[in-house]
């Protein structure tokens, strides 16, 4: 990855306390949900559940659903009296069956949810006692936070032992994170806590920092990976859709002001040649299409060097309509049609670099960090600039 010194960490993982899961309602798929889910595929986020936070989830939900079938059952008693029908008959609920059964299916739901679930820390329980003694946060004047302060300690201990750089978002609603920082900075992690709803935000104000960094300094690891597949590269530039023009060598106008082609007809191209691979800027979504479940998109670009045969008009050529050509043979521009007629004049050759832009999708890996990526997929090329 890129240099530490320079590249702001990006967050390793998020991590949910009960208030979180409250939150994201039975299913846990309210809409900020669902942008944290679809954020963590797409940047390799993990999404962490406290245990203990699991089970006072489970009896919240079981708590609930009791209720729900009470009320449930009080509705179908009236409508019977109101319609003068017989009582209908209850079924006796077995209320341990039923948190049973909402506990597994709530563990299936979370696990194909991609969440994991993670252990309780191996805390020192006399300490922890004294600690709540002396209300040492998030242990209060009246003798609560016993159960915030296990799960404030599962974090920290988790992400200390599992992430490295260790930055880590936690989603919740309930102050006892924010009067436990200590906890966190005697373990090295740095964590950034936010209600549930606004973690996606900040999740988002890291990615454009991190994303700024790179823009500047790039991914050295990244770029030593891509010119190790450089024959697969240049082959894909070579053979990709460009879309060119007589009188451009892109749709994006402003890229051909200034330069030395400007007000020039490019009659043909004569040679095209892939030269070397600019900067890399992983840990961005692509533009084209989408990412493939499991896979990590690299952007990057690439020189291209062009023997081109051109003329300088007399005066200016105008309005041009374009083609789509690939650059893997010479190709013949004066067909292309024009509103204007042939007013160009000598033509001379020249050679002009310019760049390609890539988006690639790999195999990320991020445990090994001398090598963290491979399986190289080239997944669309743009226009030249």
């Amino acid at each position: 990855m890129a240099d530490e010194d320079t590249i702001p960490p990006f967050p390793r993982a998020i991590y949910f306390d009960t208030s979180a899961l409250r939150a994201a309602g039975h299913a846990l798929r309210k809409p900020w949900m669902d942008d944290l889910r679809n954020m963590a595929k797409n940047f390799s986020l993990d999404l962490n559940i406290p245990e203990l936070v699991m089970r006072e989830w489970f009896v919240y939900l079981r708590r609930e659903c009791i209720n729900d079938l009470k009320k449930a059952i009080q509705i179908g008693t009236f409508l019977n009296e109101v319609l003068g029908h017989n009582p209908i008959s209850v079924e006796e609920y077995d209320h341990d069956r039923i948190c049973d059964l909402l506990a597994q299916h709530y563990l299936n739901q979370i696990k194909e949810a991609g969440f994991n679930i993670i252990p309780t820390a191996s805390i020192d329980l006399k300490a922890l006692l004294t600690e709540s003694v002396e209300h040492v946060a998030p242990f209060t004047q009246k003798d609560k936070g016993f159960r915030d302060a296990v799960i404030v300690e599962s974090i920290a201990e988790h992400a200390a032992a599992t992430y490295d750089p260790c930055l880590i978002v936690v989603a919740s609603s309930d102050s006892a994170f924010h009067k436990a920082m200590h906890r966190f900075k005697k373990r090295n992690v740095d964590v950034i806590i936010t209600s549930p709803s606004e973690a996606f935000n900040e999740l988002e104000k890291a990615r454009v920092e991190v994303l700024g960094q790179f823009l500047e300094h790039g991914d050295p690891t990244a770029n030593e990976f891509l010119n190790g597949h450089k024959d697969m590269i240049f082959e894909a530039v070579r053979k990709a859709p460009i879309r060119i023009s007589k009188y451009g060598l892109s749709t994006f106008l402003p890229s051909l002001i200034g330069n030395e082609l400007k007000d020039a007809t490019i009659h043909r191209i004569n040679d095209a040649r892939p030269s070397s691979i600019g900067r890399a800027y992983p840990s961005m979504r692509p533009i084209h299409g989408k990412v493939e479940e499991g896979r990590y998109c690299i952007q990057f670009t690439v020189e291209v060097e062009l023997d081109l045969t051109i003329s300088y008009p007399p005066i200016f050529g105008g309005l041009f309509s374009g083609s789509e050509i690939t650059l893997d043979q010479p190709t013949d521009l004066d067909n292309i049609p024009t509103i204007y007629p042939e007013t160009r004049t000598q033509r001379i050759e020249k050679t002009v670099t310019r760049s390609v832009s890539v988006d690639s999708t790999v195999i990320y890996d991020k445990k090994n960090s001398e090598r963290p990526y491979s399986d190289l997929r080239i997944e669309h090329v743009w226009g030249l600039n």
